[in-house]
Formats: C-alpha cells, sequence, structure tokens
C-alpha cells in the first residue's frame, strides 16, 4: 500500500481551492488545511438524476488527499444503480463524499470516475479568502 501524505497545493493564496471542512475546524492557523480540489476540477452538469437530492452538492473530476478504504457497494440513487465507494480525507478521516465508479444505467455514463462532494465537508477558499461554498 505505501505511506500516505499530504499533498500541499502550490501558491494556494493565488487559486480557488476546496478544503476538508473537519480539518479547518481543528487547526488554528491560516494555512495549510488538507487541500482537496481545485476549483479548475469541478465540474457543472444539469439539473436532473443522479443528482437530484443533491443539487448543493460539488462534482469534481479530481482530486487530492483522500482515501478511498471502503469497499465498493451498488447503491440505488433515484433512477439508477451505481457502483460507488466512499471518499474520506486522508487526514482526519472525515468522509467527504462518494466516488462513482460506474453506473449500471447507461443513460447516466456521465458521472462515472467523478468524485461527488458533500458541500457541508468542504471550505471553500477564493485567492486566500473564506467564502461559502
Amino acid at each position: 500500500m505505501g505511506r500516505l501524505f499530504v499533498v500541499e497545493i502550490p501558491d494556494v493564496e493565488e487559486k480557488n481551492i476546496y478544503t476538508c471542512a473537519n480539518c479547518e475546524e481543528e487547526n488554528d492557523q491560516d494555512f495549510p488545511f488538507t487541500h482537496i480540489a481545485l476549483e479548475d476540477d469541478r465540474q457543472y452538469y444539469r439539473p436532473g438524476p443522479p443528482f437530484w437530492s443533491y443539487s448543493d452538492n460539488c462534482i469534481f473530476s479530481e482530486v487530492i488527499n483522500t482515501l478511498m478504504l471502503s469497499e465498493s457497494e451498488r447503491q440505488r440513487i433515484y433512477y439508477g444503480w451505481y457502483i460507488v465507494k466512499e471518499v474520506q480525507c486522508v487526514r482526519c478521516c472525515q468522509v467527504l463524499g462518494t466516488y462513482y465508479i460506474t453506473s449500471i444505467n447507461p443513460n447516466f455514463s456521465y458521472i462515472e470516475r467523478n468524485f461527488l462532494l458533500y458541500e457541508e465537508a468542504l471550505n471553500r477558499w477564493d485567492h486566500g479568502i473564506r467564502v461559502p461554498v
């Protein structure tokens, strides 16, 4: 398996990033927190399945400093079945969201290999200033 380590995004005060809200709560410094994703990696899809219940959540094509230790599981989300894994923060092991491995329904294959992260598990930083997600 190997050694786990935390990756820091360089020049963080010049970028829009997302951090783990739990790590930030436990840390009394401004930086570094556990960097999770860049705004550039966020995906925007039209409203509809499989995101009706997740309309306020964040979908990313790439994340860093995360673990997927749980077993893959088959989950029914509204109109389809998906094979998913739980995504956790590498530093505090807080559940951040879900990784969509595959969709049983080919109509929803666009979500495959994307991360759906819960809005309440993230904090957003815009050029070093914390802003609402």
